[in-house]
């Protein structure tokens, strides 16, 4: 499946059609592989969802949306941060599984990632 989302990408709302898999990249920036900005605790936003302790964080590059407001446009346009495997995400997870009671995941692709994601969080479980 991830395969296909990939040779033809029309995920986001740009709908670009590049073939991921050949390397290319849409109008996000991004490829096939996953670009982590910044993973860490977040803490006095979204109080209902993070509660005392704050919540696992992890901001991702990538983000083809362009909105003219973004707070972190730096990390969230382009390919800053770091490219992570599923293996690596899998990790961070279960690094915030033990401290926090939810994590947030923001900006970049996330309907092409979406089945990393996935796979990454059932290592955890």
């Amino acid at each position: 499946m991830r395969e296909e989302l990939f040779k033809n990408c029309t995920l986001c709302p740009r709908k670009c059609n590049v073939n991921r898999l050949e390397g290319k990249r849409g109008y996000c920036g991004m490829d096939s592989t996953i670009r982590a900005a910044r993973a860490a605790l977040h803490m006095w936003e979204e109080p209902c969802i993070s509660g005392k302790k704050g919540s696992g964080a992890v901001f991702f590059s990538g983000c083809g949306l362009r909105c003219c407001f973004c707070q972190n446009r730096d990390i969230a346009i382009g390919d800053s941060g770091k490219e992570i495997s599923v293996e690596r995400l899998a990790e961070i997870f279960l690094e915030f599984h033990a401290d926090y009671k939810s994590f947030i995941f923001t900006y970049g692709k996330y309907q092409c990632m979406l089945r990393s994601y996935r796979r990454a969080w059932r290592r955890v479980i």
